[in-house]
């Protein structure tokens, strides 16, 4: 007779409350790690951001003491011209690129897609935006406004 309830009764009953805590911690386990995998994405990106800024920074730093500098000394009016704020643009932008390697530009072309040129053109600005609030004077990349409308419309016409 125990044998019979055992068989009949216990273990159908044993299975399907095993079966369903296994189909719930299974379910608890899976969410746990996409929540996991989502915190290291997110972690990553902004570690991938960050490296970014860092070498933009950097690289406005090297080209405004190196070249803007120069270039403003030697200019009549202490402005650079269209070309030449161009010129330090670019090499702002490939000192950037130098400073992230291989590495660094593989990890942002995966999290910005091929925008990474239009996205580093954009840091470089914004970081001479900030350096022209944070200094008493004008800063050595000052482009004047109608510099600003063409280098804006090279940027667009560059992007697919």
């Amino acid at each position: 007779m125990l044998t019979e309830f055992w068989n009949d009764t216990a273990l159908p009953a044993l299975l399907s409350v095993l079966s369903v805590a296994l189909t719930i911690g299974t379910a608890y386990a899976i969410g746990a790690i996409r929540a996991w995998g989502a915190a290291q994405q997110a972690a990553w990106l902004h570690a991938t951001i960050a490296s970014a800024a860092d070498a933009v920074e950097t690289a406005v730093a090297a080209v405004n003491q190196t070249l803007v500098n120069d270039l403003r000394a030697a200019s009549a009016d202490g402005r650079l011209t269209l070309d030449e704020a161009q010129v330090a643009l670019d090499r702002a932008i490939t000192l950037a690129r130098r400073q992230l390697g291989a590495a660094g530009l593989t990890a942002l072309n995966r999290a910005l897609g091929d925008n990474v040129d239009q996205v580093l053109t954009s840091m470089v600005e914004a970081t001479l935006n900030e350096t022209k609030a944070d200094d008493a004077h004008v800063s050595d990349f000052t482009l004047r406004e109608e510099q600003l409308d063409r280098l804006e419309a090279e940027i667009l016409r560059r992007t697919p």
